[in-house]
């Protein structure tokens, strides 16, 4: 049978041996001795002293997290996604640019519903003669 290819690396996971370390606290063999030879009257309490408590954060949602869940819920607008993507254009323009942006975009939307042209002029007109 071959070996695995990386057999020889993973060797080091085998040698597992605990530390011979000395222990700071007494066993509880000895623990339990002395208490009950000068303590008879005290009652020793068996419950744990930490109480493992749930933790809060996983359950609570801040209010960027509930935003992005609710866009993830709501079908996609064609139309918001498209002023979407022209928005960083958008957001350069001067004040005088935003208007005529503004006044030829209602214009558009003008001749297009109503198949004709507006008598709004969006700007000076120049004739040359």
């Amino acid at each position: 049978m071959k070996k695995y290819h990386l057999y020889n690396q993973l060797l080091f996971l085998r040698k597992v041996e605990q530390n011979a370390t000395e222990s700071s606290l007494d066993s509880p063999r000895e623990i339990n001795n002395e208490s009950t030879s000068t303590n008879d009257d005290i009652t020793t309490d068996n419950t744990p002293r930490y109480v493992p408590v749930a933790r809060k954060r996983a359950m609570q949602m801040d209010e960027f997290e509930r935003e992005g869940l609710k866009l993830l819920k709501e079908p996609e607008n064609r139309h918001m996604s498209f002023f979407r993507a022209i928005l960083p254009s958008i957001q350069e323009f001067s004040d005088r640019e935003t208007l005529r942006f503004q006044s030829k975009v209602i214009q558009i939307i003008d001749e297009m519903r109503y198949g004709q042209t507006s008598s709004y002029v969006s700007g000076p007109s120049t004739s040359h003669q």
